[in-house]
């Protein structure tokens, strides 16, 4: 049987009375917070993607009512939009990832889908140092070099700016760019915002 899925907002219209009953029968149905598992169709990388891009992941497990019906089916497509996407620019940075759902396709068709991520599996994938990276620490060199020459003359500027050099370089290591990288086949949990109604 095909089972189409349907956001709450158009659904008053839809629902089927029971025969002979007179009273209104219950469709599957799942509420809001309810958490759905996906996984990744392809890869993100902060190098490659940009803010207003969208993305799909594959349902991997449905989702069920309490009577165990199905809703939300294995296989439906949810499309996400990268609502912001950044690099991490030093040790300390997480780097921004931030998905927006918007889009619920089952059965071939698709629904509007007002929900959250809640987590997904990502990683920081690391960059060779650049200029861009030397920039950022290229006034600790200078700084090395003065301290040593203040201290022990012409000879002390010459060690000092070595010493700076090697702290620059390990500075240069520590804020370094490093990528946000979500690998194609990732999980991806959403909390639904509303519930979701399953028409048979």
């Amino acid at each position: 049987m095909t089972r189409t899925v349907l956001a709450s907002g158009a659904l008053l219209a839809l629902v089927a009375c029971g025969h002979g009953t007179g009273l209104s029968a219950r469709p599957a149905q799942v509420g809001a917070g309810t958490k759905v598992r996906a996984r990744m169709d392809a890869e993100i990388h902060s190098r490659h993607n940009t803010a207003g891009e969208t993305v799909t992941a594959t349902v991997s497990d449905a989702v069920k009512d309490a009577k165990g019906q199905v809703v939300i089916p294995e296989g439906a497509t949810i499309t996400f939009r990268i609502a912001a996407l950044h690099e991490s620019e030093n040790k300390g940075d997480p780097g921004l990832l931030r998905l927006e759902p918007e889009q619920l396709n089952a059965d071939g068709k698709s629904y509007p889908l007002v929900a959250s991520v809640i987590s997904v599996q990502r990683q920081l994938v690391g960059r060779k140092t650049n200029g861009n990276d030397v920039a950022k620490v290229g006034v600790g060199v200078g700084a090395g070099a003065l301290v040593g020459g203040l201290v022990a003359g012409t000879k002390g500027a010459v060690i000092g700016g070595v010493a700076g050099g090697a702290v620059g370089t390990q500075r240069a290591i520590e804020t370094k760019d490093r990528d946000v990288y979500v690998a194609k086949g990732s999980t991806v949990v959403i909390s639904l915002k509303q519930k979701i109604i399953a028409q048979g």
